[in-house]
């Protein structure tokens, strides 16, 4: 096996091919992250990343991309030397609906005209097991992006009652803040990179 692995890829790709990963626990552990790619990211050294994506074998990912073993595996050796696939440890993925912790949260918060207060929130916010990711955003009424995991609703009302009155207590105004919760329906993530 070739085993989990990081793979970073460039935004100038995304704008013709790809869509931004979001979840590395149901993507077989990868996270893909801002990189500028080389010439030496060609269709095969694609397929081979869609194979890794995949969770396929060394053999799986050699006859996905259409080389030899031998060959998929010099190539991952190089794209681990150019940082943009990494080995990372196996570890176990949790089915949350069967563990009964498929409430998703989205949760928007526009923070204008107060860096420090921002800051503080992105902070405490990062503190939270919760809180699955927080993303800056911009050319919006909000600032912030935040995906939460809750067991239950009965939690999502306590813990937002908690935020809440901590931001009180920290004299931070909001100036826009919206809240949109569900059921997981689908919780994997694209694998197909070209």
């Amino acid at each position: 096996m070739v085993g989990q692995h990081v793979v970073s890829v460039g935004m100038e790709l995304f704008k013709m091919t790809l869509q931004v990963f979001r979840r590395c626990k149901t993507f077989k552990k990868f996270i893909f992250l801002e990189h500028n790619f080389s010439p030496m990211i060609d269709e095969k050294n694609l397929k081979i990343m869609e194979g890794i994506a995949k969770g396929l074998s060394l053999e799986e990912i050699a006859e996905y991309a259409g080389v030899s073993k031998k060959t998929a595996y010099n190539r991952i050796k190089m794209l681990e030397n150019m940082g943009i696939v990494k080995k990372v440890k196996k570890t176990w993925e949790i089915d949350y609906k069967k563990a009964e912790c498929d409430t998703i949260g989205i949760l928007l918060l526009g923070v204008h005209n107060d860096y420090e207060g921002l800051k503080k929130i992105t902070e405490r916010l990062a503190r939270f097991d919760f809180v699955e990711k927080i993303y800056k955003l911009v050319g919006s009424n909000y600032n912030l992006l935040v995906v939460v995991r809750y067991k239950n609703l009965k939690e999502l009302v306590s813990e937002g009652e908690k935020f809440l009155e901590w931001l009180q207590r920290s004299g931070i105004k909001i100036d826009s803040m919206a809240q949109f919760v569900g059921e997981t329906v689908k919780d994997n993530q694209r694998t197909i990179l070209s």
